[in-house]
């Protein structure tokens, strides 16, 4: 087991032409260099390299165990592979965040899209009659919401990678939405007896279209 009661060591760094000098734990390890050269630097630890005596140090690896003593001294260089590939995944990130962040928002709207279908089923089981207006307007608001499930699905070739934190989230606004819209507007299909047809009303065939597309969540490709 590693002691800790160990002296500190002062390291130099050279960045860009510019010695930096860093106290350190004669025991860290040469990650914990990387995030402190980070703050001096303003360089992602995962983006540095660190070089010491003529070889690339993994950060894992402690300073003590590699010979690094009381005055030493070390290049720190960029990694542009791993900066670029840190990069990406961010990226990645910000979208799924973005993403999740949507779905949440249309589960929302077809809640409230819900309450008035749901309004309207009970108009028509009391034997009352309803606008046929009314119905085109919600079915229309509904498949609406089926269209940005699937611009959202459409985005990229790619699934994104979901960070950990929003994976139960979109699973289950996933799993909820469209198959909720698509039972909200069958709902609405049958009440009036001859809908009026729009010009922006949705054809039962694009419906069907979506329907097929979108059963059972969003299909990542």
């Amino acid at each position: 087991m590693r002691s800790a009661l160990v002296p500190t060591i002062r390291v130099k760094v050279k960045f860009n032409g510019v010695y930096h000098e860093i106290y350190i734990n004669s025991q860290a390890s040469f990650g914990e260099l990387k995030k402190m050269m980070s703050a001096k630097t303003g360089l992602h630890p995962e983006d540095q390299k660190l070089v010491y005596k003529d070889r690339e140090r993994d950060s894992k690896a402690f300073l003590d165990m590699a010979g690094v003593r009381d005055r030493s001294k070390m290049v720190l260089l960029v990694d542009p592979a791993a900066q670029a590939k840190r990069l990406l995944e961010q990226r990645r990130t910000d979208k799924a965040e973005r993403a999740a962040k949507s779905i949440s928002r249309i589960s929302l709207d077809v809640d409230k899209l819900a309450t008035k279908v749901s309004a309207l089923e009970t108009i028509v089981g009391k034997g009352g009659k309803v606008v046929d207006a009314d119905v085109v307007t919600l079915t229309e608001a509904l498949m609406n919401e089926l269209v940005k499930l699937d611009s959202i699905a459409a985005d990229g070739e790619r699934r994104p990678r979901w960070p950990h934190h929003h994976e139960r989230q979109r699973k289950h606004e996933n799993a909820r939405a469209p198959p909720r819209c698509q039972r909200h507007i069958r709902l609405l299909h049958p009440l009036p007896a001859g809908l009026p047809v729009s010009p922006s009303a949705p054809t039962a065939d694009r419906f069907w279209r979506w329907e097929t597309k979108l059963t059972g969540g969003i299909h990542w490709q």
